[in-house]
């Protein structure tokens, strides 16, 4: 799910996943296996809505009337529907609306061959997570969410093999470039060992 108004009143402070599956089940025949909540952390400027990133949690459960009103909401349909439901997150994407952006703008960025950092949509840009600093942060995020949400089954986004996402900066404690077979395996790895055992991660890529 990844049109932002249409499951969720923020008026009324109330979400449509009941209605929405309903929908869907009177389409199919059944409920869908997997409720997936891609864009879910998003930011409202100049009357549009927009996708952010690198957060996952405290302002972003503002949108949806605080933590508990959106845990709630997930464990509704999850619980009671038998529909499983799937929390996306990124580990290298991090948008400046965020205030620790400036905490990792002058050490963690990925430094394109070119010089310049790398951008999504012109406010959001990629971290490299060889860095230690950035890494730490960034790997804390999944464990948290757990604990906040109570949701086991978390995507763990892009980790790909696009040559122009290596990064070139000397002083990240990686290769010149960054090998990104060795800096993806090194992170998931790290991942799955400090996540609780009943937690399935999964992704586009596989490294």
């Amino acid at each position: 799910m990844c049109a932002w108004p249409c499951w969720y009143n923020p008026d009324t402070k109330q979400f449509n996943f009941r209605k929405i599956l309903e929908e869907q089940k009177g389409i199919t025949g059944v409920y869908p296996d997997i409720l997936h909540m891609w864009s879910w952390c998003y930011t409202f400027r100049d009357g549009e809505y927009g996708q952010r990133w690198g957060n996952f949690g405290d302002v972003d459960y503002d949108n949806y009337g605080g933590m508990e009103n959106f845990r709630n909401a997930l464990h509704d349909i999850k619980d009671n529907m038998g529909v499983h439901v799937s929390l996306y997150m990124h580990p290298t994407l991090l948008s400046v609306c965020y205030d620790k952006y400036k905490d990792f703008e002058n050490t963690s960025l990925v430094k394109h061959e070119s010089g310049c950092r790398i951008g999504v949509h012109g406010d959001s840009f990629r971290m490299c997570h060889a860095e230690e600093k950035f890494r730490e942060a960034s790997l804390s995020m999944y464990p948290r969410l757990y604990k906040e949400t109570g949701i086991p089954l978390i995507y763990v986004d892009e980790f790909s093999l696009r040559i122009g996402n290596r990064c070139y900066a000397d002083n990240h404690g990686h290769h010149i470039p960054s090998n990104l077979l060795k800096t993806d395996r090194e992170y998931i790895s790290r991942l799955k060992d400090i996540m609780p055992e009943e937690v399935v991660l999964y992704g586009e890529y596989a490294a």
